[in-house]
């Protein structure tokens, strides 16, 4: 996360360009690595992360929209073992018990200075040429 986090220029998304997770994450993976720096948003960097690390765990995006709007977010939940971790650029969570306490603590953490209000959230995954809704019940089990 280290590695990937000093390969990384936060770069804000224009307007057409929210959520966008247009790469794919090997792509991303390799902007950081080979062409370094890679240049994007949350979901480029936690894109990029979810190429290292579903090499080993099963993970899936998760993207939080929220009122404002210009504070939604995308991280990276990882599954282990039955327990269930939140990247979020260089912070990991401790375990987790389900998708409720990492939310929880995606609002302790990066929310906690920001008067926000969760809209929705979702779950992705990459299918292998592209990015998909990933149902719950698919990461649970």
């Amino acid at each position: 996360m280290r590695a990937l986090h000093n390969n990384f220029v936060w770069t804000q998304d224009g307007p057409g360009r929210l959520f966008d997770s247009i790469d794919s994450p090997a792509s991303c993976w390799d902007r950081a690595f080979n062409y370094p720096p890679l240049r994007d948003d949350c979901d480029g960097f936690h894109s990029a992360l979810y190429w290292a690390v579903s090499q080993h765990f099963s993970c899936r995006l998760l993207t939080v929209a929220t009122l404002p709007l210009h504070h939604s977010h995308t991280v990276l939940i990882i599954r282990n073992k039955g327990q269930y971790h939140l990247a979020n650029y260089t912070y990991l969570s401790t375990a987790l018990s389900d998708l409720d306490a990492v939310i929880k603590d995606l609002f302790r953490t990066f929310y906690r200075d920001k008067n926000v209000q969760m809209v929705t959230w979702e779950l992705s995954v990459w299918d292998k040429t592209r990015w998909t809704h990933a149902p719950l019940q698919d990461f649970l089990h």
